[in-house]
């Protein structure tokens, strides 16, 4: 695209909007440290110094595009959740496992989040990412609510801190590469983790467990 610098906020997060689009199409061919400022640039055919106008580091346009993800899951918990009254535990967790694992890549960056993404951002901008994620966390935790009428508040923010916690943690286990593989047929020693969604479901019961049995 031919560079124009934008002049209104409107057209400025027009702009910003584009970068972020940008960096997840090359996010979806490269891994992470492989982009760089200069290959998004590329990708938006214009220069760096063109894009410093709007970002410092590829780490910020990874914090919009982490917002951008969470507000679209928790669009979607909402949405999906709201056809139910009520649900088995084993149901909803389930529902909330495969919701998650279609919004993955919040999942990916999560990962990175704290050691990498974090450390390489203006404190305003990471302010400004946890104001945002603060917001869409509170709508999700109504929907939590709304099944398991029993937890207050503390809960709640136990409940949604622990499962991102664990997901975190789990995912990775899931992403078995070619090293990985003949490591296990060699070893003869199988991976624990079979899939993401049931191993997240069934964790989601543990805390739902464990909750409870604080009652």
């Amino acid at each position: 695209m031919q560079f124009q610098r934008a002049r209104s906020e409107e057209q400025k997060n027009i702009r910003i909007n584009e970068i972020v689009d940008a960096t997840i199409d090359l996010y979806e061919k490269l891994q992470y440290d492989k982009i760089t400022l200069a290959l998004i640039a590329k990708q938006l055919s214009f220069s760096r110094a063109n894009l410093y106008k709007y970002v410092n580091t590829k780490e910020e346009i990874f914090l919009l595009i982490i917002s951008r993800d969470i507000r679209t899951w928790s669009k979607e918990v909402i949405d999906f959740f709201k056809q139910y009254e009520t649900l088995k535990e084993e149901e909803f967790c389930k529902f909330w496992a495969e919701i998650l694992y279609r919004n993955k890549r919040i999942v990916e960056l999560f990962c990175i989040l704290n050691t990498i993404i974090a450390r390489n951002v203006s404190a305003e901008k990471l302010a400004d990412f946890k104001k945002q994620i603060h917001k869409d966390f509170t709508k999700i935790k109504k929907v939590v609510k709304k099944f398991f009428p029993f937890m207050n508040s503390e809960q709640l923010k136990y409940f949604i801190e622990y499962q991102m916690k664990y997901a975190v943690g789990v995912y990775p286990a899931t992403i078995i590469n070619d090293v990985q593989a003949k490591a296990i047929e060699i070893s003869g020693i199988p991976s624990n983790v079979n899939d993401f969604e049931s191993s997240f479901s069934k964790f989601l019961i543990v805390i739902l467990n464990g909750i409870k049995a604080k009652l």
